[in-house]
């Protein structure tokens, strides 16, 4: 009978735990792998999917800003405008777009920067990276052209604030960050697995008692 008990239990304790098999290590792997381009992906990625700025009918179309990072400070900002057919809500990526940014306060100079959009990394994107001197306020008029000619050009103006530089510690705080939440998301990921094996293991031993005698 000991024999007979003893194999049975070898025989239990060969079984695959399914909780630590293929599926499961995939899915954590997978959940990892999408944690990972969040945080590591790209300010031209980032940027279509920043603060929206404004939004409005210009031409015949619908011009919406977006810009990134939130909030814009001095530096560099990342400006994405997405123009779609106010009546059906299509949007259109056979245009031309053009960027203009000048300081909208008073006593600025009048003059105004010029950027050609390109297309951004989501499709259907314009996008275009913009030196952003000082803080204060700023003027940003998207200008859309179509293929027919300068009578189809639409114009919208935004206005923007632009805060200070951030102290370098907080500017590099993703860079910081990225190794501890790797880290945190390992530490998660192991502490769930071990968590979900000893309760397996718990409920196996319940379910296969020895017989008394």
């Amino acid at each position: 009978m000991r024999r007979r008990v003893s194999s049975a239990r070898s025989r239990v304790g060969r079984q695959p735990r399914s909780g630590s098999g293929p599926a499961v290590r995939l899915r954590g792997w997978a959940t990892l792998l999408v944690l990972l381009l969040a945080l590591g992906a790209g300010p031209g990625v980032r940027a279509d999917m920043g603060i929206p700025l404004g939004s409005g009918l210009a031409g015949g179309y619908r011009i919406d800003l977006i810009a990134y990072p939130a909030p814009l400070r001095v530096g560099h900002g990342f400006f994405s405008v997405l123009v779609r057919d106010p009546g059906t809500g299509a949007v259109r990526s056979d245009l031309g777009v053009v960027i203009e940014v000048r300081s909208a306060d008073e006593g600025a100079a009048p003059g105004a920067l010029v950027f050609p959009a390109e297309a951004g990394k989501h499709p259907g994107f314009y996008s275009a990276r913009i030196p952003l001197a000082n803080a204060g306020l700023g003027l940003a008029t998207i200008r859309v052209m179509s293929g027919s000619g300068p009578s189809q050009k639409a114009a919208l103006e935004v206005v923007f604030d632009v805060l200070p530089s951030a102290q370098p510690w907080r500017e590099h705080a993703g860079a910081i960050a990225f190794p501890f939440g790797l880290l945190a998301i390992f530490v998660w990921h192991q502490r769930r697995s071990h968590g979900r094996q000893a309760k397996q293991g718990a409920s196996r031993v319940n379910g296969h008692a020895p017989p008394g005698g």
